[in-house]
């Protein structure tokens, strides 16, 4: 117990909202006006739930932030010297839960108003509570003759404590206020055209005691950085990655406050593409050939103030030789991106050696079905959508013309290195020479390719007539624009029911040029 005349402690006034010694963070509480006016708070009076007169609210913070500093009032002075420590409380339903609890102060026994600096975390909506120590807070000397009483029981982590039911201290209030300082702000300037950095600043509360410390940044989400500002308000430069990326940052303050709000901001240093192709699907040209490429630029950030973007942009091929054309592509921050296109023209065709690189290439030839009944009527080859007779598949490396030629196997006596046809001859042994099998054309057809797949049908047609059963092999031959040939290659098929009964042995089907779908002269 403290002596006869003892101490009358500060109580909050509801959630009151003043200027505070600073000038700058919210006080909630009582203004410290008197202690002594006899003014009562009903239940709320307790050293958990310090209340306001009147049976008002606890002591309640409407923003978040960091209590700095808080005062109690005693105003008349008692024997003892007593310890003091603020609470901060999480209400829940009738109970509290305490949140935090700053260091002891003490304090003497004499009139007046004690104040203590803390860095003590508060959220909006929790409240105050005054943690005493070994003495009891009682007050005598307001009405004379008054029993002396006492606020109790001591605070704990929970439940609701009662307040003092007898006793003068019944329904008194004790008088206490605090300084909150609002959490920091910040701002950071993440330029479209990024120089490697984001300025930040970082704006604490204008308490005195209050100042920024860092600003606290994540890149794509990953660990949280934090780097030191300097000045008040503090500054500091967020180091940017290059490519395309998102920014997370929020402020501290000097007590360990940190922003609630976090701010996200997405960049991109990413240079532009550019893409450099021929629309021949080739790099190698004959003079004067037709030729073209097609560029296409783009830029993910700032856009594009140099685009060299352009369908069937003619190149030339007037000169024989190697050459090289570049496209250059510049977004609005400057950043620039090159590519080039490289080609050569070729004076004539080789000769000798096989076709060269730039000669088209027939692939992947095949008949489907490979037997079938030949079309009674119509030309040799049709659009592969029709019904009769079978579908032609192959696949060419650029625009050419490929014709194809039907060849029929027929005996010969071999003279040299060539295959000539037998003479007749009504004496036996006529015959001169080793047998050997030549190749005799049928007729052919012709289709002009495009770059990739083609398809087509034959009929089993030839020169307006209906080929005879038999089997035959198709030959394919490629021609470009410059007079290059294909390699020519072959595939086998076989034409079904013969009219006179008889099949056609040894007859092979092979491809050389001519005019699209037109028919070639006899052999």
């Amino acid at each position: 117990m403290l002596g006869a005349r003892t101490l009358t402690f500060a109580v909050g006034l509801a959630a009151l909202l003043a200027p505070s010694a600073a000038d700058a963070s919210i006080t909630i509480g009582s203004p410290l006006a008197s202690g002594g006016t006899g003014v009562t708070c009903g239940s709320s009076c307790t050293q958990v739930t310090i209340g306001s007169p009147s049976s008002g609210p606890p002591i309640e913070s409407p923003i978040s932030g960091t209590i700095v500093r808080w005062r109690l009032s005693t105003v008349f002075p008692g024997t003892e010297a007593q310890t003091v420590a603020l609470r901060v409380l999480v209400p829940n339903g009738v109970a509290m839960t305490g949140a935090g609890k700053s260091a002891p102060g003490a304090i003497e026994a004499e009139t007046k108003v004690w104040e203590f600096a803390t860095d003590l975390p508060i959220a909006a909506g929790d409240v105050l509570g005054l943690d005493v120590g070994p003495h009891e807070i009682e007050d005598e000397g307001l009405r004379t003759g008054a029993s002396s009483g006492v606020f109790a029981p001591a605070l704990g982590e929970g439940g609701a404590p009662t307040p003092p039911s007898s006793g003068f201290m019944a329904g008194r209030e004790v008088e206490l206020n605090a300084d909150v300082a609002e959490l920091p702000t910040s701002t950071a300037a993440v330029p479209v055209c990024s120089s490697g950095t984001a300025a930040a600043t970082v704006t604490p509360d204008v308490d005195f005691a209050v100042q920024p410390k860092a600003v606290r940044y994540r890149i794509d989400g990953d660990a949280t950085q934090s780097l030191a500002t300097s000045g008040n308000p503090g500054t500091a430069a967020i180091p940017l990655p290059a490519g395309a990326h998102t920014l997370e940052y929020w402020g501290e303050d000097n007590f360990g406050g940190q922003e609630a709000t976090h701010h996200t901001a997405t960049f991109d240093t990413t240079p532009p593409t550019v893409s450099v192709v021929s629309d021949q699907g080739k790099s190698a040209y004959a003079l004067g050939e037709p030729a073209s490429i097609t560029v296409q630029a783009s830029d993910a950030g700032s856009g594009l103030a140099v685009d060299p973007s352009g369908a069937h942009i003619p190149i030339s091929t007037a000169v024989a030789g190697s050459f090289v054309t570049t496209e250059t592509a510049t977004d609005r921050c400057g950043n620039s991106t090159g590519a080039s296109f490289a080609y050569t023209v070729a004076a004539s065709s080789p000769v000798g050696g096989g076709p060269p690189a730039a000669a088209p290439v027939l692939s992947a030839l095949s008949l489907s079905p490979s037997r079938f009944l030949a079309a009674r009527s119509g030309p040799s080859a049709v659009e592969a959508s029709a019904r009769r007779g079978t579908v032609i598949s192959y696949h060419d490396s650029q625009a050419a013309v490929t014709a194809f030629t039907v060849l029929a196997r027929r005996p010969g006596v071999r003279h040299g290195t060539r295959c000539l046809p037998p003479r007749r001859s009504t004496a036996a042994g006529s015959h001169s020479g080793r047998h050997c099998t030549r190749l005799v054309s049928q007729g052919g057809f012709s289709h002009p390719d495009r770059p990739g797949p083609n398809r087509l049908r034959f009929t089993g047609r030839l020169r307006g007539r209906t080929m005879p059963a038999g089997a035959y092999e198709l030959e394919a031959v490629a021609r470009d624009g410059a007079g290059l040939s294909s390699r020519p290659v072959t595939e086998a098929f076989r034409i079904a029911g013969s009219p006179s009964g008889r099949a056609a042995a040894g007859i092979l089907l092979v491809a050389g040029v001519s005019s699209a779908f037109g028919p070639l002269p006899a052999p």
